[in-house]
């Protein structure tokens, strides 16, 4: 008897899900970017890294765990980042989505300064 809740992931299916995004990869030009607010199973990030661009987060764990375990792109989009958490966001990102104007200048300058430096 296994003890719920139990997420049990058929790497055959999954594989076969990859294939499709592949496909419109490689026939379209679009890149394919896993988000981590739906789907943070990094047990199977090995599989899907092959098919995918990189991931898309909205929290700075998220990112964190895109830049760490997951090979490729690491995109970052959030309605409102945190002043104590936008360097670490910023550090860990390859890609940056600001929500508004406001924000896009709130936090330039030490986008700029963590360009520079890297």
């Amino acid at each position: 008897m296994l003890q719920t809740p139990y997420y049990l992931i058929d790497r055959s299916k999954l594989k076969r899900n990859m294939e499709k995004i592949a496909y419109v990869r490689e026939h379209s030009g679009a890149k394919a970017l896993l988000a981590l607010k739906c789907f943070a199973t990094w047990s199977v990030f090995d599989l899907m890294s092959q098919y995918m661009d990189g991931t898309t987060s909205s929290s700075l764990n998220e990112v964190k765990l895109g830049k760490l375990k997951f090979p490729g792109e690491t995109h970052a989009y959030s309605v409102a980042y945190a002043d104590h958490e936008i360097d670490e966001v910023l550090a860990h990102s390859d890609k940056i989505i600001f929500n508004s104007i406001n924000q896009f200048r709130a936090f330039f300058l030490k986008f700029l300064l963590i360009m520079l430096e890297g």
